[in-house]
């Protein structure tokens, strides 16, 4: 401009003249960026109320869910997966009992606060990997992939509506029917996608009006009759309730011995020793092993949860008595889980206490286990409790670290000293880059609170090898060691031995055999 200005002044014009056109460059160019940014901001404004227009389209304005067309969307897609990956897809139908009376009575208002606080109740029960969506009035949907039990997801969800919502200045309890329908790998593979998502939500549609019919309150599983011809073609269809054994049934059994304790081994994925053992029950029924999937959840539901607690901590702590017998130079851990409503106990540090005395366990050789949903939902007085239990050298663990959705803030000031890396963020980490990052993250967030690591679910090799690689702390799963007894765990206790192969721990391998076949046979896992 300056330049400008000079050549004109050279040119024999006056100051005047040179001011005037230099004003109007100036007024020239200055109109140019005004267009400029106001084609900037308004392009902003039109990708912004585009983005606000795509959530809007695809999510549920109340809950902020999915809602069906983003639902039916990726079941779709996780249906053209599983032709792939040979695992099953299901959906869980989820209407709520008595919404219509809370309407009715307290008006659309709370009705509306009701929903809101079930999708949050909800959302908090699931793995990332699941989708939630709201698909209209009280009708509530997941879709469960990655092989997970989705009648052992339902009854979380079940067990996560069944304390009372406050609801403006009201105490307000609802429940659910579910109703459960999976495809299997090769399953109604000749319809196209949208008609095979179509026809698996009607299943699950199904399956939950037969709940209607018959109590409500419950779970049902969709099944095909073997002499009615394939689902949703012309065939009759039957529904198979999923009852959870009767509360008393359970109850006779904690008191009969019926109950069970058998340990999975958590391993240092360098040393290749164990580390602790994880405490878990065993349930024989009428001569047929209870999947945990149907027991567990039926205790909570039943107000048995401190009494199963009670009984695996003391036969945890009377085996941990015999293997520290054994052990002269180290001592292991054991880890025992906890239903989130029993840290709201006061009772429940005096009552740790007592066992570890009786049967002279150091606190510190215990870890007492509770999900990362309930730092959510704890009692209102659990922070207390916990720091009470880590006074007494009582170590607390978070499991299924990165599904709850908790904050970070609330996570901080939760006293807990390690986090178990739930399996969804595990499964495919020797082949996915994305996961790989993901988990990368969740480690360095669990070092930069000071967090010991454990991750859960490994089941091979590759997955192995990339979480020593990235330095996780500790490992569990059946790759490394099966559940067991603690009488067939005991000599690779007492031999104080790695359990992993040489190669598996990055060494040079002599032996390529995993040692825990030498030293133990796992127990079956039930159905």
């Amino acid at each position: 401009m300056l330049v400008a200005i000079e050549a004109m002044s050279g040119a024999g014009l006056d100051g005047v003249e040179v001011a005037c056109i230099a004003a109007l460059v100036l007024l020239v160019l200055g109109r140019q960026y005004v267009t400029i940014r106001e084609n900037q901001e308004l392009t902003r404004a039109i990708q912004q109320r585009e983005v606000q227009l795509h959530h809007l389209a695809f999510h549920d304005p109340l809950t902020g869910l999915a809602n069906r067309a983003l639902f039916l969307d990726r079941l779709e897609h996780a249906l053209g997966r599983a032709e792939r990956t040979r695992q099953p897809v299901s959906v869980a139908f989820i209407d709520l009992d008595g919404f219509k009376a809370v309407n009715d009575t307290l008006g659309h208002a709370a009705g509306d606060a009701l929903l809101i606080g079930v999708a949050d109740r909800l959302r908090g029960a699931l793995r990332s990997a699941d989708t939630l969506a709201r698909l209209g009035g009280d009708e509530f949907a997941v879709l469960v992939e990655q092989g997970d039990d989705a009648t052992a997801a339902a009854r979380r969800l079940l067990a996560t509506l069944r304390d009372p919502f406050h609801v403006h200045g009201r105490s307000v309890a609802v429940s659910a029917s579910i109703g459960v329908a999976t495809v299997e790998a090769g399953q109604d593979t000749g319809a196209d996608a949208a008609t095979r998502a179509a026809t698996l939500v009607h299943r699950a549609d199904v399956a939950m009006y037969a709940v209607k019919a018959n109590g409500k309150g419950d779970v049902a599983a969709h099944t095909a009759e073997l002499d009615g011809g394939p689902a949703g073609q012309g065939g009759r269809h039957s529904v198979r309730r999923v009852r959870p054994p009767m509360p008393e049934a359970f109850a006779a059994a904690l008191h009969r011995g019926d109950v069970q304790a058998i340990y999975q081994p958590v391993v240092d994925p360098v040393s290749g020793r164990i580390s602790a053992m994880e405490v878990l029950a065993r349930w024989t029924h009428e001569g047929e092993a209870v999947p945990p999937s149907t027991f567990i959840p039926a205790c909570a539901a039943s107000g048995l949860s401190g009494q199963l607690t009670a009984l695996m901590l003391e036969q945890g702590c009377a085996q941990l008595g015999l293997w520290n017998a054994g052990l002269a130079h180290r001592r292991l851990r054991i880890a025992v889980n906890v239903d989130p409503t029993e840290f709201g106990d006061s009772g429940l540090p005096d009552r740790v206490a007592g066992v570890l005395r009786r049967f002279g366990i150091s606190p510190g050789q215990l870890a007492l286990e509770m999900t990362e949903t309930a730092v959510n939902n704890r009692p209102a007085n659990a922070v207390d409790v916990m720091h009470r239990l880590r006074e007494l050298g009582v170590r607390i663990a978070l499991d299924d670290f990165g599904t709850g959705y908790s904050t970070l803030s609330r996570l901080a000031r939760t006293p807990v000293d390690t986090v178990k890396i739930d399996r969804a963020f595990v499964t495919h980490i020797d082949h996915d880059e994305q996961q790989r990052w993901f988990l990368r993250g969740l480690l360095e967030l669990s070092r930069h609170l000071g967090l010991r690591t454990v991750a859960e679910g490994v089941e091979r090799a590759g997955q192995l090898h990339e979480l020593r690689r990235q330095g996780c702390d500790l490992v569990q799963g059946y790759f490394v060691a099966r559940p067991a007894t603690g009488a067939q765990l005991t000599p690779a206790v007492l031999a104080d031995l790695p359990i992993l192969a040489p190669h598996l721990r990055g060494m040079r391998a002599s032996d390529t055999r995993l040692a825990a076949g030498r030293w133990f046979r796992p127990v079956s896992e039930p159905g």
